[in-house]
């Protein structure tokens, strides 16, 4: 997707598996269609929008975005699966990742016409790690992320979060202690926020609050005085 987004989602609704593709367009998201009943579906929330099961939702989960070398240093077994593609095929593939996954990103104008709202609080393509958790969306952009060299903790919902990025800019996030994992998505702001518009949006402190370095402090610390700290601190 434009977006640059990917989301897992199970097809099934009130025990009845569905088979989706793209169907549409709005505001600048691809929707999915399913060819059963014709419903239009929220590619990020799962959340049927117009048709007959409009109002029923599938179940999503997160996709742990990691590079090829991580993973190989990860998994002991690592399988690349990869479809049959024609020369134009391979050819169409790299100019569109080449348009849209870089950091300015690209919007067609096809998709613009979609549109019908966006947030202005940040750049409708600006990168960033959505996160949801106890009912509450936040938004970290990858440009505040990257005044962070080092991991923190963050609260979103009553949930504990370790939130970090590599040295490419990626983020990640995990739950602290024995938390349910958030679900998570790398994607473009225009695309979490219109999915989830009640979301928060993070920025890096700017000032820094405690004497000792923080380096020098104790993990568990600077986890709990990650957690005490009022919002505008975070």
């Amino acid at each position: 997707m434009v977006c640059d987004a990917g989301v897992g989602l199970t097809p099934e609704v009130d025990g009845r598996t569905l088979h989706v593709s793209a169907g549409g367009l709005s505001n600048g998201l691809v929707l999915l269609r399913d060819d059963e009943t014709g419903t239009y579906w929220n590619s990020f929330t799962g959340e049927g929008l117009a048709g007959p099961l409009a109002g029923k939702t599938m179940e999503t989960f997160s996709l742990k975005r990691i590079r090829v070398g991580e993973a190989r240093e990860t998994f002991s077994r690592v399988e690349l699966l990869r479809a049959p593609i024609s020369t134009y095929g391979r050819m169409w593939s790299r100019a569109v990742n080449g348009l849209t996954r870089g950091p300015d990103g690209f919007m067609p104008f096809f998709f613009r016409k979609s549109f019908d709202r966006h947030d202005p609080r940040r750049e409708e393509l600006e990168l960033g790690l959505g996160v949801v958790a106890g009912g509450q969306a936040r938004f970290y952009p990858a440009s505040e992320l990257a005044k962070r060299d080092t991991p923190f903790v963050d609260e979103l919902g009553g949930t504990a979060l370790v939130v970090d990025h590599d040295e490419q800019g990626l983020g990640r996030v995990e739950a602290l202690g024995s938390a349910d994992a958030p679900f998570e998505v790398w994607g473009r702001w225009y695309g979490f926020s219109v999915s989830f518009p009640a979301c928060d949006v993070w920025t890096a402190p700017t000032v820094a609050t405690a004497a000792t370095p923080p380096e020098l402090e104790p993990a568990s610390d600077r986890a709990m005085a990650m957690l005490r700290a009022p919002c505008d601190s975070r």
